[in-house]
């Protein structure tokens, strides 16, 4: 229509009118074009045959062709628990081969080690760690470096092969310098003669790459029977009874899997989270479970699962002294001052021992001939208020190699001390 409201006549070119519509039907679309005409419009179909759906022919050969190219991934084993057992003593772990452990102490028989009190999980071995037999074997992992640091020794450098330079980013912050480098052996007898142990939470599965993320079809390993003594170590029983915490060395996913094979452990209220920020939040769920199901509280000699920062070289978000910091706050400055207190209690025991071997042959000699021992000890007190050294020779003498046997990281000096002031204590 025209602005005057009469009807225009038709243009001979009339302009093309856009519109079309789509009738979506299983088996086809109709589209609807309206073309222009001389005289009137007409209105032409035009089908256009819908996609086909896929044959189960088809089908099936889609699926074989995706069988063919994903790769079949193998199920890998973790290794087993490395303690001073089967480290030190019988040297029957895979990884340790005797005379890869330097000693400058007594022989292995005759040295005492102390309980384990802190297990230390990975999730699972990495590749390259299942490569080359060795917990936390990839050169940029920080477990070796760390602990190093905290036990006074240093792991080799991590060079690379194609610039010779070193490309851990850690270097310039560890605490011992080259003439400390320890190779893995003895990193690791250095670790268990300490009173750690290592092990992984997952036992076996199926993972491609080295990415804990990546883990499917797992099996636990039988923690909770180590812990409780119950999992046999070479014939020995009972060595992980005195476990007191339990360090889960791979962060917030390490936890959940903690928490998914373990669940019950901490429902039977014999293992509950560390006071610290990390593990709290990491086993916040399932420690409101536990509490609810335990509400006398948990037991007294319950097992501190500890959640700690990644050594993976996969965790970047933190630095190498953030972790270390952690690390040694809450894993190796606890378990060493156990193995202290252990040492302490070791003195004091041999010290009890020997006294009680002594005067129990004192008693044994008066026993046999008791007027012979008093008048002999009545004439040496008329003679003398000071006796010689010769007539005090069973007295009991703790020397400083004996004390060295039980506390071999301390300096022991012998203190002469005239015999008239030794006493029985």
């Amino acid at each position: 229509f025209s602005s005057t409201g009469s009807h225009d006549i038709p243009s001979e070119h009339p302009q093309k009118i856009s519109t079309s519509r789509y009738f979506a039907t299983q088996q086809s679309c109709t589209e609807v074009i309206n073309e222009p005409d001389e005289t009137k419009h007409t209105k032409i179909k035009k089908k256009i045959p819908a996609k086909k759906s896929p044959t189960k022919k088809s089908k099936q050969r889609s699926n074989i062709d995706e069988k063919a190219l994903k790769v079949e991934v193998e199920r890998t084993q973790s290794f087993e628990p490395a303690w001073w057992g089967n480290v030190l003593v019988n040297a029957t772990h895979p990884h340790i081969a005797l005379a890869a452990i330097k000693t400058t102490n007594n022989s292995k028989n005759d040295k005492c080690y102390p309980p384990i009190h802190t297990l230390i999980l990975g999730t699972h071995p990495s590749i390259t760690s299942l490569h080359q037999s060795q917990y936390y074997g990839h050169p940029l992992n920080a477990f070796w470096y760390i602990a190093g640091d905290c036990l006074g020794f240093r792991r080799s450098l991590a060079v690379s092969e194609k610039t010779g330079k070193p490309y851990a980013y850690f270097h310039e912050h560890l605490k011992f310098g080259e003439e400390n480098i320890l190779d893995y052996a003895d990193q690791l007898g250095r670790l268990v003669e300490n009173g750690f142990a290592l092990w992984d939470i997952v036992g076996e599965c199926k993972r491609e790459g080295s990415l804990d993320q990546s883990i499917e079809d797992e099996e636990p390993n039988p923690i909770r029977d180590f812990c409780e003594g119950s999992l046999d170590l070479g014939g020995l029983k009972n060595i992980g009874k005195s476990v007191k915490r339990i360090v889960v060395a791979n962060g917030t996913t390490g936890g959940a899997y903690f928490v998914k094979h373990f669940s019950e452990w901490f429902m039977d209220g014999k293992i509950l989270a560390g006071e610290d920020e990390l593990s709290q939040r990491v086993f916040k769920s399932i420690m409101n479970k536990a509490k609810k199901a335990n509400p006398d509280g948990f037991e007294n000699d319950a097992i501190k699962v500890i959640c700690v920062p990644s050594v993976s070289p996969a965790a970047a978000s933190l630095s190498y002294l953030q972790k270390r910091e952690a690390w040694e706050t809450y894993c190796y400055t606890p378990g060493l001052s156990d193995v202290e207190s252990w040492k302490k209690n070791q003195i004091l025991h041999h010290i009890n021992n020997t006294a009680k071997r002594r005067a129990k042959g004192d008693f044994d000699t008066l026993a046999t001939s008791p007027k012979k021992t008093k008048s002999a000890t009545k004439s040496t007190r008329q003679r003398s208020p000071s006796p010689s050294p010769s007539k005090v020779s069973n007295i009991p003498q703790i020397l400083s190699r004996d004390l060295a046997k039980l506390s071999p990281h301390n300096e022991w000096i012998d203190l002469k001390i005239p015999p008239h002031e030794l006493r029985p204590s």
